[in-house]
């Protein structure tokens, strides 16, 4: 358990983050035990007041970059820390635009907004240019659209793939599927 490792500025920093912003023991006792990276956190904090989805981007993104540089060696700060995960978290870009746009800030920093715009990667909600690239994708694969029809339930998976990729993976997965079995009539 990491929280056994903590001193006492540590282990009130950690039961303050459990108990007041209800992260998890785990995400809870990681950040707090790294000095820097509470203060980073409790600033991203500051900018975007979701607490559990930046401590998991803390923990599960952040953490991993940080085995090879420090936090002051990153050339972005909490504040784009904070505004990638409201993208994200607010469903305005998909997990896999996220994971671009977190690449292009460890490796250029930046503004996520502007990073998010210039590689069009704004999750796609609109529900009739989605259907028409699906129905331009069932148009071009017959094949696999009457496979699918006649009991290939597992070509959603397919299809969805070609979502993506013709989305550049700004589709939102959730309304993709949904037309999709719509399209395909099941």
């Amino acid at each position: 358990d990491p929280a056994e490792y903590l001193d006492d500025t540590q282990r009130d920093r950690f039961e303050d983050y459990r108990d007041a912003l209800g992260l998890s023991h785990n995400d809870a006792a990681v950040i707090a035990g790294d000095n820097a990276l509470a203060e980073f956190f409790e600033s991203a904090v500051d900018h975007y007041d979701a607490p559990q989805p930046l401590a998991n981007w803390t923990v599960n993104e952040l953490l991993g970059e940080l085995k090879r540089r420090s936090l002051t060696d990153l050339p972005f700060g909490p504040k784009e820390f904070a505004t990638l995960v409201r993208l994200v978290d607010t469903d305005a870009i998909t997990n896999r635009g996220a994971d671009d746009v977190f690449d292009v800030l460890l490796d250029e920093g930046g503004a996520p907004e502007a990073i998010v715009d210039a590689r069009d990667l704004r999750q796609v909600d609109d529900t009739e240019a989605l259907r028409s690239t699906i129905r331009e994708i069932l148009d071009d694969h017959p094949d696999e659209v009457e496979r699918y029809r006649n009991g290939k339930k597992n070509l959603i998976g397919f299809f969805m793939g070609q979502v993506m990729q013709a989305t550049n993976g700004a589709a939102n997965p959730e309304l993709a599927r949904k037309l999709l079995q719509d399209e395909l009539g099941t």
